[in-house]
């Protein structure tokens, strides 16, 4: 029984830390808009990039589960997500932000994505999948509700620099 709880706690918290971290991007559009004196519209485009990395790497990513399974995949994704956070907290041009999280975090979300935590599941014994199927869907939303927030004031605490790299290091340990 333990072993079965297993895959859907890290299923779990992947889903919620992936999507809360990138659900929070709005929170950083002020402070990257002041530091780097553009727009929020130009800034902003760098989650388009996020999300168009993350389309055309999710055939890939299923390749990669497929060839090395989802704890593999699970662990360069929560590397990438890592180095994207690490990365822009310590760019000095948008350009830096630009590819650091646009196209390193958008491959990371890819890998941490709902492609991965389902492949967890897949060999759960039945009668239990579709409840699993459903606290795990559950992640991204309770990531967000409790991520957005806590985000929110580590920038204006110790500004968004800062707020990287703590992102950063929880990808790393968790």
């Amino acid at each position: 029984q333990n072993k079965n709880i297993t895959p859907i706690i890290v299923a779990f918290f992947t889903l919620a830390i992936n999507y809360g971290t990138r659900g929070s991007f709005g929170l950083f559009l002020k402070p990257l808009e002041g530091e780097f004196e553009t727009s929020r519209a130009v800034i902003s485009s760098i989650l388009s990039i996020t999300m168009l990395t993350y389309s055309a790497l999710a055939f890939f990513t299923g390749y990669l589960i497929d060839r090395f399974g989802p704890k593999v995949v699970l662990l360069i994704g929560g590397l990438l997500a890592a180095t994207s956070f690490m990365v822009s907290s310590a760019a000095t041009s948008l350009l830096q932000i630009t590819l650091s999280f646009g196209i390193i975090f958008g491959a990371a979300t890819c890998f941490l994505s709902q492609i991965t935590a389902v492949s967890l599941l897949v060999k759960l014994p039945s009668g239990g999948n579709t409840l699993a199927l459903g606290l795990v869907g559950s992640g991204p939303a309770i990531g967000s509700l409790f991520l957005s927030p806590s985000i929110a004031a580590l920038i204006v605490s110790i500004g968004w620099r800062s707020t990287m790299k703590v992102i950063g290091w929880s990808f790393l340990i968790y």
